[in-house]
């Protein structure tokens, strides 16, 4: 029962659309500007950075709480494999949240948020690999595709033989369906980064990409 509650507890905080509530408060549905995209990226560039920031940071910490916080409350000793659980919950409770339709972000602040509550080392260098792409490209989509898999590549490097024995495996397994959920996730953005249509972050106002189908 309280393994079910916890599972509960953390999609309902990874559905929390923390972006769309602080469009809401900016006066703004970022659902039908930018990219329509409920996320971070989206309410930045729509909102700016006053309501953007508090997004990411929102969106990272809905990522955090279900495995360092909510779980551990609720489950007395939780196995990895129950915290990684609760992770993913909350990364398709983001994706995928209830009250809206089950259409939701891409899932990449929350799966960095899971990610550190479970696996720091390798995020360090994730998010290293997405500030450098980010940096050079100025393509925030691109960076996150490129950060979810060097997160695969820094958890292998980092434990060698190890990220396959009996320890690491269940967090090597997790790295390696995050990168296969954030790439899935950007379907339509690689299709306008081939096409060269993508919006580039701080590009202005005239580079926006055309919102996204929802289907």
């Amino acid at each position: 029962m309280d393994t079910a509650l916890a599972f509960l507890c953390a999609y309902l905080c990874g559905s929390i659309p923390f972006g769309l509530l602080l469009g809401f408060l900016a006066g703004k549905d970022i659902r039908t500007e930018g990219s329509g995209n409920i996320g971070a990226t989206n309410t930045l560039r729509v909102c700016g950075a006053l309501y953007g920031v508090p997004a990411l940071a929102l969106d990272i910490f809905k990522g955090v709480a279900p495995v360092l916080f909510v779980t551990p409350t609720l489950c007395e000793n939780p196995s990895s494999l129950l915290l990684i659980g609760t992770g993913l919950l909350a990364i398709l409770g983001h994706n995928f949240p209830v009250w809206l339709k089950f259409k939701g972000g891409k899932g990449v602040a929350t799966s960095a948020g899971v990610v550190g509550a479970l696996m720091w080392q390798p995020l360090a260098i994730a998010l290293g690999v997405f500030f450098l792409v980010v940096l050079v490209t100025r393509y925030i989509s691109l960076g996150s595709m490129l950060a979810s898999v060097g997160l695969v590549i820094a958890q292998i490097c980092l434990y060698g033989r190890d990220s396959f024995g009996q320890e690491q495996l269940p967090l090597t397994v997790t790295a390696m369906l995050l990168c296969v959920m954030v790439i899935a996730r950007h379907r339509a953005n690689i299709s306008r980064l081939l096409a060269g249509t993508e919006s580039k972050v701080f590009a202005g106002k005239g580079n926006v990409s055309p919102p996204e189908e929802k289907a």
